[in-house]
């Protein structure tokens, strides 16, 4: 039986189970981090053999393992850096684990916490490799489009296709004005405001905010923030990253804001 820790590390549930037992005794047991045989065995970070499950103090049983579970091997499944879950076998007949059985359960477990780890790697490169392609794509974007509009088009339709974000849109200054109108937006609520000419008065909103300082902004609530604007066309936002668009090096004193980058 595997069983992992949750996201908060703090849970170890039952993943996978595998044995000629077509009802597997450990399905559906699952076990607060550091209780019973399996969370002992992954706090200590050794491999625990019990000859006698029943008569252990530690051992938590439940209904399915009533009478089938006697001799119980238990390995911890971790790296140096960090605790993953537990590997264990169990037998319905008492005191048959060896020493030599108990070794082979350790490297077992090392084993799994090593392919985990690749796992884990390889899911965190994939993301990786997704943000380069956004970016290859929006300069791409940047290169083949003949005017403005395409490609900022292109920039909040890749972002949203590569990310997934609920809604993408650009804001740029209006010539002649302190005004921010909307260039481009996503789906039907970024139509809807283009076909409206949306427009923000500077200062108002995290959008007006981040044009009038130039600083990035970014919330995981919008409702902490004092100065946001909800949107009736955007019901279901809840954090917002806002950047501004310059036209070079914040360092050169030419620089300008031209407008700002808002994701939801």
């Amino acid at each position: 039986v595997i069983h992992l820790l949750d996201e908060n590390q703090t849970y170890l549930r039952s993943v996978a189970v595998a044995g000629p037992d077509k009802r597997p005794a450990s399905r559906g047991l699952n076990f607060n981090a550091g209780e019973g045989i399996a969370g002992i065995a992954l706090a200590s970070g050794r491999t625990i053999s019990v000859a006698d499950a029943p008569s252990d103090p530690r051992y938590i049983s439940g209904e399915e393992t009533e009478g089938r579970v006697r001799s119980l091997l238990v390995a911890p499944v971790k790296t140096t850096q960090m605790n993953m879950g537990t590997l264990s076998v169990h037998s319905s007949k008492a005191g048959v684990f060896t020493p030599s059985d108990e070794h082979l359960l350790t490297l077992l477990g090392t084993q799994a916490a090593l392919s985990l780890s690749q796992a884990q790697l390889f899911e965190n490169t994939q993301g990786r490799l997704k943000e380069i392609n956004a970016l290859y794509g929006i300069t791409q974007g940047i290169m083949e489009a003949f005017d403005v509009d395409t490609l900022l088009k292109q920039t909040v339709a890749l972002l949203q296709d590569y990310f997934h974000f609920y809604h993408v849109q650009i804001f740029l200054y209006e010539p002649g004005s302190e005004a921010l109108v909307l260039r481009q937006g996503t789906g039907e609520a970024g139509a809807k405001m283009r076909s409206r000419r949306a427009r923000l008065p500077v200062e108002k909103g995290i959008v007006g905010h981040v044009a009038v300082s130039g600083q990035a902004f970014v919330t995981n609530n919008v409702k902490d923030v004092l100065f946001y604007e909800p949107n009736p066309l955007l019901p279901e936002t809840s954090a917002e990253l806002v950047v501004p668009l310059r036209s070079g090096d914040r360092r050169n004193p030419g620089d300008r804001i031209l407008g700002v980058l808002d994701i939801h």
